[in-house]
């Protein structure tokens, strides 16, 4: 008993020792402050849509810089958030060789890659929509047209020697007349092969696919004619002899 006495009493004097709480001390919780809990109970941001578009490129530096470049165009996209790698994958798979996927341009609010043809940046909004269904399933293209090549199937021309073919007098070979620097890596399995100085005219460089003794010209005429549609190019096809082929026509 004595015992517990001393044990009321000393816990008597140790409150009679407190001093008072100041409640001005006191500061008022914000949102910042929350406790995870009350947090955690938020409903989530959602986030915001892949978006995508077609923009005229701009030359980005020298005296014209800001003017659009020519027939020059971008495909724009920014993807939902936590989808940028794979986004990226998917439209640079659909890039032609030598057209890289930029890093994100604030300027453009998304990142770009060149776009050649409207069906090709349609291939790029497909392939975006597949990781982002509440993506449109059509691209705005803009201006965006599809680029033009006239297949010339040419009698008696003359080919120099390039690396892949001998020197080649007389022949008749079907010539790409327009914009083809992107196909390259189709052409070339196709059995075309890039020709400088066409028929001896300095400066004429096409395309060029040989139709030998075992070749049916339509046939192959209608093989490529299928290559560049598919690839969205406009195609129109057109006959020529050489032989009628001089440095005049080139003045005219």
């Amino acid at each position: 008993m004595p015992a517990s006495k001393r044990t009321v009493s000393q816990a008597a004097g140790s409150a009679s020792a407190q001093t008072e709480f100041n409640f001005k001390k006191l500061k008022r919780a914000t949102d910042d402050g929350a406790p995870s809990s009350s947090a955690s109970a938020r409903p989530a941001q959602k986030s915001k849509p892949t978006t995508t578009r077609v923009a005229q490129a701009v030359y980005q530096s020298g005296d014209r810089a800001g003017e659009p470049v020519e027939n020059s165009f971008l495909f724009v996209f920014n993807p939902r958030k936590g989808k940028n790698d794979v986004a990226i994958d998917a439209v640079k798979a659909l890039a032609y060789p030598g057209d890289a996927v930029s890093k994100f341009k604030r300027d453009l609010d998304g990142f770009c890659v060149k776009v050649h043809a409207p069906k090709q940046g349609q291939r790029m909004q497909s392939s975006l929509r597949e990781i982002d269904s509440a993506l449109s399933q059509t691209l705005d293209v803009g201006e965006l047209t599809a680029p033009e090549v006239t297949i010339v199937t040419v009698k008696n021309v003359d080919l120099p020697e390039t690396r892949a073919n001998e020197a080649q007098t007389g022949v008749t070979a079907l010539m790409l007349d327009g914009y083809t620097y992107p196909l390259y890596k189709k052409l070339r399995p196709a059995g075309y092969d890039f020709v400088r100085d066409v028929h001896g005219l300095e400066g004429v460089k096409r395309w060029m696919r040989v139709v030998g003794a075992d070749d049916n010209a339509d046939k192959l005429r209608d093989e490529v004619t299928a290559l560049l549609t598919d690839e969205g190019w406009s195609v129109k096809t057109e006959w020529a002899d050489a032989s009628k082929w001089t440095d005049d026509d080139e003045d005219e």
